[in-house]
């Protein structure tokens, strides 16, 4: 096992506002793994935690409570040199890969400093060592000694996966990696992740909204509510037989390409708006917009039970 994830919490504290101090529970209880060279999918609704989930892991964001251990060493008890040795071994890919490339860097500099900070090469191997990454992600070398804006969004975000295997990671993070690019880019994005992924036998957690594109890349998906794992199993099964209420609504918004088939659906209607995590409801945290919802729901907090290779957080399964 790679990456075991165990009961993990991380809570933000806000200001306090009339005597009280309301606290956001971001990411509440949740336990996932991740094994070497799988490609985890992990879906949900824009504000569920996906990205706090992800920055917890690298640890961008403080956990809470709970335990993080990669490759059987615990993250969240690692000291600062002790942690940035550690991130050799796993890299982020944000969203907006102009956010997360200094302006004032070039790709030659952007792609060589991680090289340097963690002593994997010298300054005379440089050039080589960036010109290797830009062919592996599909750019030419010759422009490494361009700045950021030079490039279109897709070409930037390639930038920034070359940036994050520079260091050789066992795990790769992608927060939304292709949201903001062309869906024919994006297809180029996903197959460009997916074949690193089997050629260098890197493990992946792909963040995405979007559950026809995490069909289309990973081996296994967990759906994530306001901070908890709802459920999780082999990508096939998962969109063959949705267990969760909660992943049978997501799966009916996927369009289908076929107008005939699209107007038979019936659609699964979840009303309101999910309830704020500063304020989560008790029992169930999907009880009060599930059209399932019995009194018990809003009562327990459901565990997740298994059903072959599928775990699902419904006490009405």
């Amino acid at each position: 096992m790679l990456l075991k994830i165990q009961n993990l919490k991380t809570y933000y504290t806000l200001r306090r506002e009339h005597g009280r101090t309301p606290t956001v529970k971001a990411v509440d209880d949740v336990t996932l793994a991740v094994d070497a060279g799988e490609i985890l999918g992990l879906v949900g609704e824009s504000g569920c935690g996906k990205s706090t989930l992800a920055r917890s892991i690298v640890q961008l964001t403080a956990a809470s409570d709970g335990s993080i251990l990669f490759d059987g060493h615990d993250l969240t008890g690692l000291s600062s040199s002790e942690l940035q040795k550690a991130r050799t071994e796993f890299q982020v890919v944000f969203q907006d890969p102009y956010a997360s490339l200094n302006p004032r860097m070039t790709v030659f500099d952007a792609l060589a400093e991680p090289l340097l900070v963690h002593g994997l090469a010298e300054k005379s191997q440089l050039p080589g060592h960036v010109a290797d990454l830009m062919t592996r992600v599909g750019l030419e070398p010759p422009m490494m000694h361009k700045f950021p804006h030079e490039f279109s969004g897709g070409q930037r975000q390639r930038i920034a996966i070359a940036r994050a295997l520079a260091v050789k990671p066992q795990l790769l993070i992608a927060d939304e990696p292709v949201s903001a690019l062309d869906v024919s880019i994006q297809a180029q994005i996903l197959n460009l992740l997916t074949d690193l992924c089997r050629d260098m036998n890197m493990a992946m957690i792909f963040i995405s909204h979007d559950l026809s594109v995490v069909q289309h890349i990973a081996d296994r998906v967990a759906v994530m509510y306001l901070g908890r794992i709802m459920e999780t199993g082999p990508t096939e099964a998962l969109f063959q037989q949705p267990l969760h209420p909660y992943t049978k609504a997501l799966m009916r918004a996927i369009p289908v390409p076929d107008p005939a088939r699209e107007r038979a659906r019936e659609p699964i209607v979840i009303d309101g708006e999910p309830p704020s995590p500063v304020d989560p409801p008790p029992g169930c945290p999907f009880h009060t917009r599930c059209p399932i919802a019995v009194d018990a729901c809003r009562d327990a907090v459901p565990t997740l039970a298994t059903h072959g290779e599928q775990q699902a957080a419904c006490i009405r399964i």
